[in-house]
């Protein structure tokens, strides 16, 4: 092109200054004896200075590492799953004891009570109770004419439908109360094929459940897992994993076939964890008729062991 040099050709007056400026480019190869970067010795030198290196090299890697870089995203995540693990309590699981009867009643009852408002608010959005709930202050409010009845009317249906939502748990609750739950040495530990396990955290009960051979349960050989609950403050933290662990490797080393359990169809975190440990619903059943505004779904759960050769 006229007026115009090959690259080749071209040449800065600065290039010869900067290159003797700069001294002799370094091979593009080291050898293979020399190191890029040389280790540290720590030969002759105090312990004092031995023992600063690690730090150094710490800060050093810390000013490297970016802020939005993966590195620092992944650092980060570490850093908070640590911090996590050491703001978990440990637990410790063992065999019942007497000691623990007034703690163990406590935590199971206020666990199954818990479930109520979930069943309340299922209730509410049935068909039948929206219906209930607008038609009778409704109906009430163009007959009477009265604003305040309406009301009156709309909060005793209200407590009424909170009433039969807390029925079949307190009185789920009253019966293992009385029953199993009352006298817990001869319900679950005089059988060597039953047990009752309490998790212990901070020298008090946090959690339990207890396991039995299933008397209803369709394949014989089956071990029945019962009543678990952890409080509420100790959710979260892998208490009530832990728990079922213990049940699951209890019928192993009894000989089980297998680990049933029954828990309502609206208590969505422990399906969860069943079916994360390897559980599959089995059937669902009612507490009652269809039509009975008291009776719950409940969701049936199996654990299949291997047999044992």
């Amino acid at each position: 092109m006229k007026g115009r040099l090959p690259k080749s050709s071209v040449r800065s007056p600065r290039s010869s200054s900067a290159r003797e400026t700069r001294g002799p480019r370094c091979p593009r190869r080291l050898p293979a004896q020399e190191s890029l970067c040389p280790v540290p010795s720590f030969q002759g030198s105090s312990h004092r200075d031995a023992g600063e290196w690690p730090e150094r090299l710490g800060r050093l890697g810390s000013r490297l590492v970016q802020p939005g870089s993966p590195s620092a995203t992944a650092e980060q995540a570490q850093s908070r799953y640590r911090d996590k693990d050491a703001a978990m309590s440990p637990c410790h699981i063992r065999r019942y004891e007497d000691r623990d009867w007034a703690e163990v009643r406590a935590i199971f009852a206020e666990g199954m009570l818990e479930q109520v408002p979930a069943n309340f608010w299922h209730l509410l959005k049935q068909p039948g109770g929206f219906l209930l709930l607008l038609g009778g202050p409704g109906a009430l409010l163009l007959g009477s004419g009265s604003l305040l009845l309406a009301l009156l009317a709309l909060l005793a249906l209200l407590s009424t439908l909170w009433l039969l939502a807390r029925y079949p748990f307190s009185y789920y609750v009253a019966h293992a109360l009385r029953t199993d739950m009352r006298d817990i040495g001869a319900a679950y530990l005089r059988d060597p094929g039953s047990c009752f396990w309490v998790a212990e955290s901070g020298g008090g009960a946090v959690g339990l459940v207890c396991a039995r051979a299933a008397p209803e349960a369709p394949d014989p050989g089956q071990l029945e897992l019962l009543h678990l609950s952890v409080r509420r403050e100790q959710r979260g933290q892998g208490v009530a994993k832990a728990l079922v662990r213990t049940v699951l490797r209890f019928a192993q080393e009894r000989g089980y076939g297998g680990v049933v359990l029954t828990t309502t169809s609206l208590n969505a975190p422990a399906r969860r964890l069943y079916e994360s440990l390897g559980f599959w619903k089995s059937h669902e059943s009612r507490t009652g008729p269809s039509w009975s505004p008291a009776a719950i779904a409940l969701a049936h759960y199996k654990y299949a062991l291997p047999l044992a050769s």
